[in-house]
């Protein structure tokens, strides 16, 4: 989240993504919303926050073209407006800081 201002940064990352493997996607977008949930919990309604993960694609490449809005965007905007609210109101805010499914977390069955 040091570099929040600047997503073209973490659009280069997506470029060494394997977009085949299921364990790498399902990391790095895990790991990038739950950072984006705890910016939002700290800094809430910040419009950098927003800007962020809904900002056009710097880095021109199909591949982060094609997975910016899969495993940044659409999962960020989930993250905080759903997942956030219901981890706070459950007291279970700090949990995120493990890989797991986060929707299972936020809304445990």
């Amino acid at each position: 989240m040091v570099n929040i201002k600047r997503p073209a940064i973490l659009q280069n990352l997506l470029r060494y993504l394997d977009p085949a493997s299921e364990t790498e996607r399902a990391g790095f977008s895990n790991g990038v919303v739950s950072g984006l949930i705890m910016r939002q919990d700290t800094t809430p309604g910040a419009p950098f926050i927003r800007d962020f993960y809904t900002a056009g694609v710097e880095v021109t490449s199909t591949t982060v073209t094609d997975l910016w809005p899969e495993l940044v965007q659409h999962p960020a905007e989930e993250a905080v407006g759903d997942f956030l609210p219901a981890l706070r109101e459950s007291g279970r805010l700090g949990e995120i800081f493990r890989y797991q499914d986060l929707a299972a977390l936020a809304h445990p069955a």
